[in-house]
């Protein structure tokens, strides 16, 4: 009889540690455009769930923007007075993206606080954000072809994109001349 009661409290003991929910999470994150540019807005949507046995109130979700190249358009958190038990909500954030951003997938950390019970409860959470833009090339030559000469040709490349190309190499083509330097040449991040 003391076993099975041992064993009783041990289960409601695990019961009440694991609760009977499992807490408020993120279901979905978009963002709009799906790859954002240097200087653009994005609007990030962020889909919260309450899986908890209960409502869930005061749900405060701040952004940490410290060591990402965004800046919030007006605020940096959302904030959701009450969430019923079993209900979703999406919210929209927008952000400016720096004008000298680097392509790259950028993670920003959240930090999600929230009342549930009448205690104060804390999570943590990543969402991601793409920066992307095309290079835009140009090719400049300079100099003069007098045929039966040795001539001097100087090629300049520009990228006056907002991202680097990247391992960029130029090749010259077959023609009526013969290159006395090499044909291939590996240009690197531009």
């Amino acid at each position: 009889m003391r076993k099975i009661f041992l064993i009783s409290i041990m289960l409601l003991v695990l019961i009440s540690i694991i609760g009977f929910g499992s807490a408020l999470t993120i279901k979905d994150v978009s963002t709009d455009p799906s790859e954002v540019a240097p200087g653009e807005k994005v609007d990030v949507s962020i889909e919260f769930k309450n899986e908890l046995d209960g409502d869930i109130e005061d749900i405060e979700v701040l952004f940490d923007l410290r060591n990402v190249p965004f800046a919030p358009e007006s605020v940096s958190e959302i904030f959701i007075d009450i969430l019923d038990e079993d209900d979703r909500e999406t919210e929209t954030i927008t952000f400016f993206v720096e004008g000298d951003a680097d392509a790259g997938i950028y993670k920003i950390p959240i930090l999600i606080n929230y009342l549930y019970e009448d205690v104060i409860k804390t999570k943590t959470a990543t969402i991601s954000v793409v920066i992307n833009s095309e290079p835009s090339l140009s090719l400049n030559v300079d100099g003069v072809l007098i045929r039966n000469q040795k001539n001097e040709v100087n090629v300049r490349i520009t990228n006056s994109g907002l991202n680097k190309a990247k391992f960029l190499e130029i090749e010259i083509g077959n023609g009526a001349y013969e290159i006395i330097s090499s044909k291939k040449v590996y240009i690197g991040d531009l």
